[in-house]
Formats: structure tokens, C-alpha cells, sequence
């Protein structure tokens, strides 16, 4: 049957909205297929400078083959909340978590049958793209089902049907950059050996690692969609996959859809379902609710929003140099195991620090980053605590130990500080004190371009850890290792 042929048949071709979901249920779900690597590339024909990233154009024989950059795996999220005396293990990726099964269509719902003509491009020319992204400072989180819903103009999994994502499996991460905001979006779905990838970028469009001088323009809705198909054995297992590719612009966003089955009827439906959708105004995609994971635990606030404000005056402590100060964290730290490292929550640093409300404003850390782990040795016994805390180009450690590890004598100044005696010393350009705090002992230092802040934070952390403003306390992270463990296992 020639390609005239088979249009006019399916332009005659009309399916029930019963045999559309047969189209989509009698896929079985797999992962989508990896590709191959490029084999051989020609001459490099131009950099392009774009945002913060970097784009490098090759011009290809072999068309259909990615030239992709590796991505780091997508941040995760703290807890919002849990019991203020537990920890958690350090993060690790739950895709459990962030794949999601789109619903089947209402009832009643059905697609339009007519031929989406896209040429064949298979076997022509194309410029490969490689993007300079990620960059150090981009940072990649991961979508949560309210985040695919926000993003696709849905309130629930349901509403992505209409998409023609009905049986899919889908799951999404979107980029930001530090005083850009975000730079694009991704959502992918699998369903058998069908899938498809979704990308979205604001007021331009997405990297596309291949294109095609033969790709064809054409009007849906008043948008100019630029599009092609290809037919070919993408990742070599001996079947050649149809691939489908759109990208246009649309109400301030750039979008491009690459859709790959070896069933041609399935690339129709979600490229033809996602244009009606999309270019009709009948549904809205948005980043604008897309906020990046949290970089650090904990970001103090200022609980006086800026405003003048009565403080306790502070005895100034004396930082002599002292170059063969003991190396910090204590020596104990030898018996780390990995697997007995756990990261705090913020209640968990919060209690450390002596406020289970909130980190106690006498500290001075509003704008700090602060991020907190316990280690514990082998028979469940804390071994220590630490909370670090970044700003700019300062930074700040807090170590809780129960054991003293300070020499008998030493370089530091001795003062008396709260009826509690208190070390300090400088060296190399940071700031330490040290001294007993509830359940043990507390060693503060402090590095940045400033020394007259690191000297107070240091004197501020004195004042609050040794029990004048609520104290330091390791009570609640002494648990046995049991606690832990039976977090870890729920």
C-alpha cells in the first residue's frame, strides 16, 4: 500500500473510544529503551553561546542517534517534618516516589482520526546539538505529582489523559539556575515499548540534540509547529521504531515532544492529542510553580524581618593563635561506618541547638544554609553531632561530642563564660571555641573574610551552647542506634 493509499484509508479510519483505550491498554509497560552512541561524528561547525549553557553543532550521515550530556541524578527534598529526637539516613533517590500512572480517559472521551502528515526524514542529514548543561551552579530537581499536575495546567493525574498519556508512566525534573530561575523542564512517559519525552523552556525553545534541515512548518491553531518523523532501528535490538518529533512556541513557552513506538498509530495519537491540547487553548502549561529543592536543611530567617532590634551585650573573648590545635572532629571520628552516618532533620538540629522551635535568634545565622548528620559507632552510641552552616564566603562547624578532646594544656585563651570554662583560639585564618555543653561538649568554628564576624558568632555560639539562652544538648541524638534503625526500615 503506497503512502496515498494508507491516508485515505486513514482518513476513512474512525475508532471508538473503547478501541483507543484497546490501542493503549495493549501496551505493556516497560522502561523506554536506551539509545545507542553516536559512532562517528564530522566536522564541528559552530559554537552557540546560549543563557549559561553551551551548545555544540555537528553535522551527521547517521541521523537519529543523540549525542546527550550526562545529567546528575535529581536533588532531593528534606522532610518536611518528623520526631525531633530521630534522624534519617542521607538521602537517596526514590523512584518510587517520582513515577506516576496517569489514569484512563473519561468515558465518552475520544481523539480525532485525522493523518498527521510529517515528513520522512529518515536517512537525512542532521545537526547534532550537545548542551554546555548542566553548569556547576544549575541545580535539578525532581517533580512531584502536584508539580506534573501544575505544570501540565491539570489539578490531578486524571487530567493528563486528554494529553493521550492514559497508561503511561510518567515521571519529571526541571533545572534552575541562581538569579535565572528555572531553564526547562522535562516530563518522559513509558507505556510498553511506547514513549515519550516532553520538553518545556520559557520564552524560547528547548535544546533539541537533533535537527533536520527537512523539517516541515505548518499552522495548528494559528501556532506555527515545526515538525518530522523518522523510521529506524534506534537502539539495535532488530526493530525499527517510529519517532516523532514537534516543537513550537506557545504563550510565552518553548515546547518540544519526541515520541517514539514501534506502533506508528500510538506516535499519531499523543502528537496529535498534545497539539489539540496545547495550541487550542483548551489547556495551559506553566512553569511558574515550580519552586527548586531546598539546598540546604535548614535557610534561617530573620524572626525580626530586618528591624531594629535590643540584643544582650557579649563579653569579648580573645582568639590567640595557636598552630598545633588539634585537628577537629575528635578522633573518635576513625570509627565512622557509612552506614551509621545519618542526616538530621530540622527538628533534629533544632533540638541540638536547644529550641525545638526555631534556631535561637541570639546565634546571629539569619541567612545561613544549615544542614546537620549524627554518627553513631557500632553498638548504637552517638559518637558525635555535626551542624554546618554556609553564607556566602563564610562558613561555620558545630561539632557535639560527649567526650572532651582538647590536650590538658594548650595555645588557647581560658575565660570563665557563664560559670562554664571556655576555650578559644585562632589558626590559618578561622575562629574555635570550645566548651562543655548539656551531655558533653561543643567545639564552634568559624572561617570567612571577616574576622570580626567570625569572632562574634563564635562568643554568640558560647553564649547560647553553654546554657545562658536554652544550651546545646545531645539528649535527644544519644538514642540508642535502635531508634535509627527502626526509621530506617519504615
Amino acid at each position: 500500500m503506497d503512502m496515498d493509499l494508507y491516508r485515505q484509508y486513514m482518513d476513512r479510519l474512525k475508532l471508538s473510544a473503547a478501541d483507543h483505550q484497546r490501542i493503549l491498554d495493549g501496551l505493556v509497560q516497560t522502561k523506554p529503551k536506551g539509545r545507542r552512541i553516536l559512532r562517528k561524528l564530522a566536522a564541528c561547525l559552530a559554537v552557540v553561546a546560549v543563557a549559561a549553557g553551551v551548545f555544540v553543532l555537528w553535522r551527521s550521515a547517521t541521523p537519529g542517534t543523540a549525542l546527550v550530556p550526562s545529567q546528575p541524578s535529581p536533588g532531593q527534598s528534606q522532610p518536611a517534618s518528623s520526631p525531633p529526637f530521630q534522624t534519617e539516613p542521607a538521602p537517596t533517590p526514590a523512584a518510587e516516589h517520582s513515577r506516576f500512572l496517569v489514569p484512563s480517559l473519561p468515558d465518552g472521551y475520544y481523539f480525532t482520526d485525522e493523518y498527521l502528515d510529517l515528513p520522512d526524514l529518515t536517512g537525512e542529514d542532521c545537526f547534532y546539538i550537545c548542551s554546555g548543561y548542566p553548569t556547576a551552579d544549575t541545580q535539578i530537581s525532581t517533580m512531584t505529582a502536584e508539580n506534573l499536575c501544575s505544570v501540565c495546567g491539570g489539578e490531578e493525574l486524571a487530567d493528563l489523559s486528554p494529553l493521550g498519556w492514559s497508561g503511561f508512566t510518567v515521571s519529571g525534573t526541571f533545572a534552575s539556575i541562581p538569579d535565572q530561575g528555572i531553564i526547562w523542564a522535562k516530563i518522559s512517559g513509558a507505556d510498553g515499548e511506547s514513549s515519550f519525552q516532553l520538553s518545556l523552556s520559557p520564552d524560547a525553545l528547548p535544546p533539541m540534540e537533533e535537527n533536520y534541515d527537512g523539517a516541515t512548518s505548518f499552522d495548528r491553531n494559528g501556532v506555527s509547529v515545526t515538525g518530522y518523523r523518522l523510521y529506524e532501528d534506534r537502539n539495535s535490538d532488530g526493530t525499527a521504531e517510529h519517532t516523532y518529533r514537534v516543537s513550537f512556541l506557545c504563550n510565552g513557552l518553548g515546547y518540544y515532544l519526541e515520541v517514539i513506538s514501534p506502533d506508528e498509530t500510538a506516535c499519531q495519537l499523543l502528537t496529535k492529542a498534545f497539539l489539540a491540547q496545547v495550541t487550542s487553548g483548551s489547556r495551559t502549561f506553566s512553569l511558574d510553580n515550580l519552586v527548586p529543592a531546598p539546598s540546604h536543611t535548614i535557610t534561617v530567617e530573620d524572626p525580626f524581618d530586618g528591624q531594629p532590634h535590643s540584643s544582650f551585650m557579649l563579653p569579648a573573648l580573645s582568639f590567640p593563635q595557636w598552630d598545633d590545635s588539634p585537628t577537629l572532629p575528635p578522633p573518635s571520628a576513625s570509627l565512622y561506618l557509612p552506614e551509621n552516618t545519618y542526616s538530621l532533620t530540622a527538628d533534629g538540629i533544632r533540638f541540638a541547638l536547644g529550641n525545638p522551635e526555631e534556631v535561637p535568634w541570639m546565634l546571629n545565622w539569619v541567612g545561613f544554609g544549615v544542614d546537620g548528620t549524627a554518627s553513631y559507632d557500632e553498638n548504637g552510641q552517638l559518637l558525635s553531632a555535626s551542624i554546618t552552616g554556609v553564607k556566602n564566603d563564610a562558613s561555620f562547624t558545630l561539632l557535639l561530642t560527649p567526650n572532651a578532646v582538647l590536650p590538658e594544656e594548650g595555645g588557647w585563651s581560658e575565660a570563665q563564660y557563664g560559670g562554664v570554662t571556655v576555650a578559644t583560639w585562632s589558626q590559618n585564618g578561622s575562629y574555635f571555641a570550645a566548651f562543655p555543653c548539656g551531655e558533653g561538649y561543643a567545639y564552634f568554628s568559624c572561617t570567612g573574610p571577616d574576622a570580626g564576624v567570625c569572632m562574634d558568632l563564635c562568643t554568640r555560639a558560647v553564649s547560647v551552647g553553654s546554657g545562658n539562652d536554652g544550651g546545646f544538648t545531645l539528649f535527644y541524638l544519644s538514642q540508642e542506634i535502635s531508634s535509627v534503625q527502626s526509621l530506617q526500615l519504615s
